[in-house]
């Protein structure tokens, strides 16, 4: 604990020298928007983005707000500012803004032990069940990483949850360093609800959204209005974008508030006067004291290595998380911010709490990093001057990225041994299969034509041999030449023992 609480001081101490030199030498936020949208039009092209709905606020003033292209690829539904766009894990913010609320309603402490409100909550080592605050939660200092999405998709009830985490193996020691997690947040939620009394769902719509006049913003996509437009996913397949289909339904996340909230880019305009104005809606009612609110703002955890790549381009003294948000500086000013990402959709919200700037984007292009891009160009631009052509650089480093991945896929399709047959008849592989603590379940069956079938979170892709006890499917919605395998593992009784998914070991169910 020591050492983090050194980390966390020097982090906070290079913060108030940096924000000290900047409010010394600081001048009006320079905003340019013809050459904004200039950047934003090249960005799209260079992403081949479908549709974006992108603003920029300060306090009481709406700077740029403009939406270019339609919710779906080659579609005639323009997107506006009243489209529907996932605010996919930028949600994140809201419910860390709720859980202050209470702070300061004296319900619940940043420092409670987070057994006080969730007894059943169980880890895996038990200094850290005893340990855990409510704090560390939403600093993401636990040590539980973010590949247990896969318990929110494969248990959507949470019993299942608190049973699976008992067995879940912690990533890293307890407080020792920031791992971001999806079921961390998950749980904040569950947080909200003890300490309020009521359901954090309607807390949040009733005490955060409606005083806000967040009218359009929604628990997840299937609290929607029907008849209202909505961004459609996309993905670039290396050469073009193409839309979702297999994997639209991973999208469709039951209400939590690690990521599953859907909104308008006008609702987002008041999101971010309001975080702007320090806990002051528009109509002029604070719903939250300065002081509270602004500790979601403190940096909780030096993180070591930026956890974006594009932030590697920004020359920053530090990278830190605060409570829902990623931090760094850029020209002396620190700069809060985070990301979104669902299949095929992406959000980003970024904070200058210093100079009073918000900014939100929205698109319907898989990891679409225009959004880092843009961000970027607009922070490193308020002094007059711009460091670097942020669109082109960040569109390089993922090129290249794209680039290594198709020719491992080349690779891996030229050592394909032709000729080979499966050991088993089809049926025999036939089952489900799950890693060691549970939190990956997937299933395998025979279709209709008497073909292999895998199954995960509900989305089935059609398998074909591909040598020896290696299956393959092409129709993983990425890169192309895409490919998946799935290697099979005999016992010494010749029986399916196991598979090999991407490194990963899912052992057979016993029949």
């Amino acid at each position: 604990m020591k050492t983090i609480n050194k980390i966390i001081f020097m982090c906070l101490l290079s913060l108030t020298c940096l924000q000290a030199s900047a409010q010394e030498g600081a001048s009006e936020f320079q905003f340019d928007a013809e050459e904004f949208d200039r950047q934003m039009k090249l960005g799209i092209e260079l992403w081949n983005v479908p549709g974006t709905a992108v603003t920029v606020v300060t306090p009481d003033t709406v700077l740029f707000n403009k939406a270019y292209g339609s919710v779906a690829l080659n579609g005639t539904t323009a997107v506006t500012a009243e489209t529907f766009v996932a605010s996919a894990s930028t949600s994140k913010a809201m419910i860390a803004v709720a859980t202050m609320m209470l702070v300061d309603r004296g319900k619940i402490a940043l420092d409670d032990k987070v057994s006080e409100y969730l007894p059943r909550l169980k880890l895996s080592v038990p200094y850290a069940t005893a340990e855990l605050t409510v704090r560390d939660m939403l600093a993401q200092t636990v040590g539980i990483e973010s590949r247990e999405m896969l318990l929110i998709f494969n248990f959507p009830e949470l019993t299942d949850i608190y049973q699976k985490l008992v067995g879940y193996e912690l990533s890293n020691s307890f407080r020792s360093k920031f791992t971001y997690s999806n079921t961390l947040y998950h749980l904040v939620g569950e947080l909200v609800t003890a300490a309020s009394g009521q359901n954090w769902q309607d807390f949040i719509q009733q005490e955060l959204w409606q005083p806000l006049g967040m009218e359009s913003t929604y628990l997840s996509e299937s609290h929607l209005p029907k008849d209202q437009p909505k961004l459609h996913p996309h993905y670039w397949n290396g050469e073009e974008t193409e839309a979702f289909k297999i994997r639209n339904a991973l999208n469709k996340l039951q209400p939590s508030p690690s990521g599953s909230f859907w909104t308008t880019l006008h609702d987002m305009q008041r999101w971010l006067q309001f975080l702007l104005n320090k806990g002051v809606a528009q109509d002029g009612n604070r719903l939250i004291s300065q002081d509270v609110l602004m500790q979601v703002f403190q940096p909780q955890v030096l993180i070591r290595e930026a956890f974006y790549p594009p932030s590697n381009l920004v020359d920053s003294n530090w990278n830190s998380y605060g409570l829902g948000w990623f931090q760094q500086d850029i020209d002396g000013f620190k700069i809060d911010y985070h990301t979104g990402s669902l299949n095929g959709l992406t959000a980003m919200l970024g904070l200058d709490l210093e100079r009073g700037i918000g900014y939100a984007i929205y698109s319907n292009q898989d990891h679409a990093e225009m959004r880092h891009a843009m961000l970027w160009h607009l922070m490193d631009a308020g002094d007059g001057t711009v460091a670097r052509d942020w669109n082109a650089d960040v569109r390089t480093m993922y090129k290249e990225q794209e680039e290594k991945q198709i020719q491992k896929f080349k690779e891996m399709r030229a050592s394909r041994i032709e000729g080979t047959s499966p050991t088993l008849p089809l049926a025999d592989y036939v089952g489900e299969y799950s890693n060691e603590d549970g939190s990956w379940v997937v299933s395998l069956s025979l279709n209709d034509d008497g073909k292999l079938v895998f199954e995960e979170f509900g989305v089935q892709y059609e398998l074909y041999h591909w040598h020896n006890e290696t299956f393959a499917t092409d129709q993983i919605e990425y890169l192309d030449p895409v490919l998946g395998l799935l290697h099979f593992q005999l016992d010494d009784y010749g029986q399916v023992q196991s598979i090999d998914v991407g490194g990963t070991y899912l052992q057979r169910a016993q029949k």
